[in-house]
């Protein structure tokens, strides 16, 4: 739970220091995780997930009560929040297993603190696996897909 505090109290003080300064854009970097808020409009904060590979590494897939062995590299979420797979329940949503993605597109939202987030690849892939159901809560650096770079 303390992990949850520390990482929302984070992303207050990134958007605190932006409403101050006046800064349309931020990036920090610690370790393997990286975060940039670009203030894009009112509603839609985009942020850039980290990829770490995790070579046979098992975990269960969306609707899969089966373990996985399948190697790949794993993007995790970069804030605890409600990940939505689409913009709305009417749109398709962002990318389905197996689609190619270039980098800095969209693969998905994070809801935080009624402010929905973009994540964004940060570099080409295709993806192999989506390890979360749409509208569940996910945690700071929680697996969200599997894939492999291009």
């Amino acid at each position: 739970m303390a992990e949850k505090k520390s990482g929302l109290t984070l992303i207050e003080q990134i958007c605190d220091i932006m409403d101050e300064r006046d800064l349309s854009e931020v990036e920090l970097t610690e370790g393997q995780v990286s975060v940039r808020v670009r203030r894009a409009n009112a509603d839609v904060i985009p942020m850039v997930a980290m990829a770490t590979t995790i070579p046979g590494q098992q975990t269960v897939g969306v609707g899969d009560a089966t373990e996985s062995t399948e190697q790949g590299e794993l993007i995790r979420s970069p804030m605890p929040g409600m990940f939505y797979r689409a913009a709305s329940p009417d749109e398709p949503s962002f990318v389905e297993v197996g689609d190619s993605v270039s980098k800095d597109n969209t693969i998905c939202l994070i809801e935080a603190m009624k402010i929905f987030n973009e994540v964004q690849s940060e570099f080409d892939c295709d993806i192999i696996e989506i390890l979360v159901e749409n509208a569940t809560a996910v945690e700071f650096d929680q697996p969200l897909f599997r894939i492999k770079r291009n």
